[in-house]
């Protein structure tokens, strides 16, 4: 009896010594979880992708983005890591700094940032010389572009041959001139002419009387947006479906005139 009572104490015994050791793996098991999910280097985000960056030096931006991932939260977490990053608050932040532009921030597991930029309102690029500037809906140089890596199919590129120089906040243009050159680029790119591709538009004009069309084997097309654009551009379909223009010598086509194709 005192046998059965004996063993009974020591099973009790090694019962309470191994739910202790459970208890002690249990906290062990959980610090490591807590180390690992919170402290670990394994999840900080160590990759910056940037897409469509065709409009802007994208190296300001990376500086601003990895500036604000330094540092932790309360001491404690590193504000890279993966799990704990505000992407809402960093993206908000950005756009505070660069108006122009629209950017989306997202996360791709486990230690990859995407952030995606784009122009805000702006299909436009003024060209002075060398320097390229993004063009606001109203009319106004409100960035001033990288111009290695234009995408020109994205944009409708003004190139400036009136003004000595220019500076970031003019407007010069009015926004009905500028609403006629992108209803005249439009139809031009609609009929898609298999010689007559579009390059830009040559502004030399300020009364915008004659809107030039470049093309890109250096033609210039003269249209004016204050007349009915399809009329002047089937002109121009008919006088080449006739054959009668060689564009290997022709220097510019003027269609503003009615009735008339004149060509030089």
């Amino acid at each position: 009896m005192r046998r059965k009572i004996s063993i009974g104490f020591a099973w009790l015994k090694q019962s309470r010594i191994n739910c202790q050791q459970y208890k002690y793996y249990l906290i062990l098991l959980l610090m490591i979880l807590i180390y690992f999910v919170f402290y670990s280097n394994l999840w900080n985000i160590r990759y910056l992708k940037i897409t469509d960056s065709s409009i802007t030096d994208t190296i300001p931006i990376e500086n601003t983005i990895w500036y604000k991932l330094q540092g932790h939260y309360y001491l404690l977490v590193s504000k890279s890591n993966y799990w704990f990053i505000q992407t809402s608050l960093l993206n908000q932040q950005l756009l505070e700094q660069y108006p122009y532009l629209n950017i989306v921030i997202e996360k791709k597991f486990p230690r990859t940032m995407i952030v995606n930029i784009s122009p805000k309102n702006s299909k436009i690029i003024w060209q002075k010389g060398d320097i390229y500037y993004l063009v606001d809906n109203e009319g106004q140089l409100i960035h001033e572009l990288r111009t290695n890596t234009i995408k020109r199919d994205n944009f409708v590129i003004i190139e400036d041959r009136i003004n000595n120089s220019v500076q970031l906040g003019a407007r010069l243009l009015k926004i009905e001139d500028l609403n006629g050159i992108m209803s005249v680029v439009a139809e031009f790119k609609e009929m898609n002419f298999t010689n007559l591709q579009f390059n830009r538009v040559i502004y030399d004009d300020i009364s915008l009387s004659t809107i030039k069309i470049l093309t890109n084997n250096n033609i210039e097309i003269h249209l004016s947006y204050r007349k009915n654009i399809t009329d002047q551009l089937n002109k121009l379909k008919l006088a080449i479906a006739q054959n009668k223009l060689d564009f290997t010598t022709i220097h510019y086509i003027n269609l503003k005139i009615d009735q008339q194709v004149i060509y030089q």
